[in-house]
Formats: C-alpha cells, structure tokens, sequence
C-alpha cells in the first residue's frame, strides 16, 4: 500500500479521482442520450435505427412514386422508400400523414357499377399501441370513385348527357375509429375531350358512407373518349366516361303552318355520343309518337341495317307546339316543332276576295251599286272559301297550294270573290224580278 507523505496532497488526489469519475458518468449519459435521440443524431450526422413497414397495396415501384405530405412538400428523403422483393417499403419515423402518388397519372375507365378505389392516398403511420404486427404498423385514407348511369344517358331537357359523380374516403375496416387525416380531402374536377356544366369544388370531410359527395355532370363529348381529370390532395386519375349512342331529329325547318295546311319531313338519325353517325347493323324498327295535334306517315318506319338515317313525314292538324319522340335498338331522342297559325294565307285570301268582288262591277251589265257593298261581300265569301280549303287539305287531302301558300290563297280569294258576288247579284236580280 501507497502512503502518501503529505495528507494535504493525498485528498487532492482523492479528490481529482472522485471529479474523474462524475465526468466518466455524465459523458456517458449524454452520449447514451444521442444516440436515443432522433434530433440529436440529425445534428451529429449520425442516422437511427428507422421503424420500417412494407406499404400493401402499391404496385409501382419507389422510383415511380411521388411521395409527399398534405401540403404537397415531398418528403422522399425522409421516409427513405425502398422496394423490395416487389414490395415498397417505407421509414415510419415521423407521425403525420404520407402521401403516395404515381408520378405518371394513370387512366381509368368509369365502372360500370360499383365503387372503385383510385390509385395512391394518404398513409398515416400507427403508434405502437395502435400497430399490429409489422405490416399494421400504418392505415391507408385512399379516395373512392363511382358514376351512375354508366354508359351517360341523354337527357333531352338540357340537350346533354347526364351522369351523377360520386367521391368518398375510404380506410381499412380495422383502423382505429379517432384516426382521421386532420383536414378535409378537396377534389376538383377538369376535363379533356368534352364540354361540361360548371362544377364546384368537392370537400370531403371524413371517411365512411355517410361523408360521399355526390354531383351531377351534364356534359356534351367532343371525341370518342371524353375524360374527367380528378385532381385531390391525396390521389390524381384521368377517368375516361362513356355514353349511350341517341337519335338526333331534325325537321327541315323549325315551323309549320297549323290546321292542316303544312308538312315537314323530319330526317332521324343515329349517331355516337361526339355526333358521328352510327349506322345500325341490321335492319332496325323506329318507333315513333307525337305530342300535340299532328299526323304523322301510318307506314311503319325502318332504318335499313348499314344506314344510319331515316326519314318520316308530318302534317299539322291543329295549332301549338308539337314534340316528336322516336326510339330504335334502345336508344332515342326528341325534337319540337311550332304550329303557326296561318296569317299570311288568310290575309293573302281576303285581299283576293277583295279584289275579286271589286272587279265585278267592270262587268258588262253589272248593277250598279257601291264598290264598297262588293268589296265587302268579296272579302266574306273568300274568307268562307278559305275555311272550307283548310277543311278540304286536312281531311279530303286536296293540294295544299289551293290555300296552303300566298300565291294559291290569293287567287282563290280573287276567284272566290268574284263568283261569290255575281252570285249574290244574280240571287237578288232574281228576288226583285216581278213576279209572272
């Protein structure tokens, strides 16, 4: 044993041992400190041991993902995404939500029923109370897609096709009920290749059923793949609709004259949604039915099978708006047509009888009497022979040219008039003739 000859500078020594031996300890305890603390090792450029989960559900490799959090920052280096044996796996190290997106948005078709998850959504890693096993230890928040009616079908009140868009969030069944992504998940709408009704923004609040947002789309194609681009905080997709062919009717003009007088020929045609002809394949029936006071042709209508058009004739019979429906192979459409009230025939034949009447009195041995009184009775009886014309083209199918133009009107009112007042004139030379 050592005995140091001073007692002074034997407790120096023991007490430089004891200092010695608090600052071993501290040191200690600090560096054990780093290397538990995430902050600490990023300030010493020393990494931790990461809280990696395979990702399910993710089928593109890590270097086509575009990874971010809701804001849009991409936080690729943070979460270190890797793939292996085909699987994506990611660092959990930090609690709020990850967002997985395809860097090339894909292309869809709407389904024809049903819902449709879209591709890429929002990751939130799971505490380890919450975490399950190594492949629970994150929840999906990922957006839900569906339409109806698929194919769009026309709608003839608007003049478009009309389908209902449905948006929902959707997570896994086993989640924890309080797991929400914080802030609602905003949708907007664009679109390629068709012209549509404005839309608003779609916020959806939280996942379930009960938090869908549904909006109508009424839209018009201008190509044979008109598509919606659904652009969300946490999925991106081009969605490519379909529609229902229709018929298209056309009238050659948009007007007849009323009570019988007028016909038209309405050309019907089918077409694609984007306004190309669609020729039917095989000989196809049309069906037809009017809304309003018309006769339509009785013999039955046919589109010839590699034809796309065919071709009806229609007389009014009354006065109004008249709508013609037609159907084939399922499909169909509409068109109105106004029944006009025939003026200018009408003026065009009491102008005649007018004149018809007035000319009278130039005829050798004519009464004489006032050119009103034949003026006058030259109008009425064009007028009644007018009428009876009406009668006679809607029901005894005489020309329409007798009263159905200007022209053929006018004559007859002049004819008209000037039968109708020598016949009155004789009546009444007859009356006033003495009696033998």
């Amino acid at each position: 044993m050592h005995v140091f000859p001073n007692k002074r500078l034997s407790r120096f020594f023991v007490g430089a041992s004891i200092a010695a031996a608090l600052a071993s300890l501290v040191s200690a305890q600090t560096d054990q400190k780093k290397e538990t603390d995430p902050a600490a090792l990023r300030a010493t450029g020393v990494r931790s041991t990461p809280r990696r989960a395979v990702i399910e559900g993710l089928t593109q490799p890590a270097h086509e993902l575009r990874i971010t959090d809701l804001a849009g920052r991409d936080i690729s280096a943070e979460v270190e995404p890797r793939t292996e044996s085909g699987k994506v796996s990611l660092n959990l190290a930090q609690s709020s939500p990850i967002v997985i997106k395809p860097k090339a948005i894909p292309t869809m078709t709407v389904p024809l029923r049903g819902r449709v998850t879209l591709p890429g959504g929002a990751i939130i890693p799971l505490s380890g109370s919450e975490a399950v096993g190594e492949k629970n230890q994150a929840t999906w928040f990922r957006l839900t897609f569906g339409a109806s009616p698929v194919p769009a079908s026309w709608d003839d009140k608007t003049s478009s096709y009309l389908t209902e868009l449905t948006f929902g969030l959707q997570r896994p069944a086993g989640a924890p009920a309080n797991l929400s992504l914080g802030q609602p998940v905003i949708v907007k709408l664009g679109f390629q290749g068709l012209v549509a009704t404005e839309t608003t923004l779609i916020s959806i609040e939280a996942a379930g059923l009960e938090n869908e947002k549904t909006v109508p789309l009424h839209f018009i194609p201008q190509s044979a793949k008109p598509t919606v681009l659904v652009r969300s905080s946490i999925s991106e997709v081009n969605l490519e609709l379909s529609a229902l062919p229709r018929l298209v009717l056309q009238p050659e003009r948009s007007w007849i004259l009323g009570l019988g007088l007028d016909e038209a020929i309405v050309a019907i045609t089918r077409v694609e949604p984007d306004g190309r002809n669609s020729p039917v394949a095989q000989d196809t029936p049309v069906a037809v039915t009017v809304e309003g006071r018309a006769r339509i042709d009785s013999t039955p209508l046919m589109m010839k099978a590699g034809a796309a058009t065919t071709r009806l004739t229609l007389r009014s019979s009354g006065l109004g708006s008249i709508t013609i429906r037609a159907t084939a192979d399922g499909v169909g459409g509409a068109t109105t047509l106004r029944q006009t009230f025939p003026a200018l025939p009408l003026g065009a034949a009491c102008i005649g009888g007018a004149l018809g009447g007035f000319a009278r009195r130039y005829v050798k041995g004519a009464r004489r009497k006032t050119s009103g009184r034949r003026v006058v009775e030259g109008v009425v009886v064009s007028a009644v022979l007018f009428v009876a014309g009406v009668l006679g083209v809607g029901y005894l199918n005489l020309p329409q040219s007798i009263v159905g133009t200007e022209a053929g009107a006018f004559l007859t009112g002049a004819l008209a008039g000037f039968l109708g007042v020598t016949a009155f004139e004789l009546i009444a030379k007859k009356n006033s003739s003495p009696a033998t």
